[in-house]
């Protein structure tokens, strides 16, 4: 019990010290897409999976996480977002090399939308912007204790009558300090002056035979100054049903009303087979279902 409350003073601790700073200069990258978490897994707990990141979407959070995996992993997901927006989604992972352990992924978002010449309802055309990223990733066992991966991405985004291409790197640390608690760090998106750079720091903290998982994850914007702070858990109940909450506070979105920031969702598992859902409410923009799909073989 005492681990638990240390656990969570920390985290009050730091949405202490955190809250104060907002930033003025959200929405001023390019490739805002790569911001849009991966997993449902990991969103369901609040998007904490820093210092977990133990499965094929360890490319999107921390490639170090990566060396954790021993068997294939194929993922496949599908999401339909606000307004239509949608956004698909295709993982793999090799079990470790000699040399370390190697990820590909695909992730594409369409965006639809009206588009009009004239100021007239009934002249205008629907066209779809097609943004996608491409990563190739890596992460090796350094030490007992240590881990290192990164990821290598392709980054192209429609702006309709412009296209923007380029390249970014992630890297990512995961240290276990503890057979039961882990630390993880992760620099995503570095790249030019368009890319949403930011930094996520995750722990975990397993408990009861590690049937009970918690994580935080604060996640920092380098480029544009956007802050948010995580706190999730899931817990297994048995071999084949695992719950699962989150919240996050996105300090730089106060707008957002209602359950806006709280998670919710679980885990089925079935011999090879996995599927991940999670239900996230964003308030007045509406509310997301996510439903991933992983063979581990």
């Amino acid at each position: 019990m005492k681990k638990i409350i240390s656990f969570i003073m920390l985290f009050g601790f730091a949405c202490l010290i955190n809250a104060s700073t907002i930033s003025d200069k959200s929405g001023t990258t390019g490739f805002t897409f790569l911001k849009i978490a991966q997993g449902a897994r990991a969103t369901a707990m609040g998007e904490c999976y820093v210092g977990l990141a133990d499965d094929v979407n360890a490319i999107y959070f921390n490639p170090a996480g990566l060396s954790q995996t021993t068997m294939h992993e194929v993922s496949a997901s599908y999401v339909i977002w606000f307004e239509d927006i949608s956004k698909s989604y295709v993982g793999y992972v090799h079990p470790p090399f000699n040399f370390g352990t190697v990820g590909l992924s695909i992730n594409y978002i369409a965006i639809p939308f009206e588009k009009r010449t004239i100021e007239d309802d009934n002249n205008y055309s629907k066209v779809t912007l097609a943004n996608y990223v491409i990563s190739a990733a890596y992460g090796k066992k350094i030490s007992e204790k240590i881990s290192a991966g990164a990821v290598i991405k392709i980054i192209s985004e429609d702006l309709d009558t412009k296209t923007n291409s380029g390249f970014a790197v992630d890297l990512g640390g995961l240290y276990k300090m503890k057979e039961t608690f882990n630390l993880g760090l992760s620099l995503q998106n570095i790249g030019g002056n368009d890319t949403p750079m930011n930094l996520r720091l995750g722990v975990l903290k397993n408990l009861m035979d590690k049937k009970l998982s918690l994580l935080s994850d604060l996640y920092y914007g380098l480029a544009d100054g956007t802050m948010s702070l995580g706190l999730g858990g899931e817990y297994k109940l048995n071999d084949y049903f695992c719950p699962r909450l989150g919240y996050r506070a996105r300090f730089n979105n106060s707008n957002l009303t209602g359950l806006a920031g709280f998670t919710a969702g679980f885990g089925l598992k079935y011999q090879k087979y996995n599927l991940d859902y999670v239900l996230a409410p964003y308030g007045e923009l509406g509310t997301t279902h996510r439903l991933d799909f992983i063979i581990k073989f």
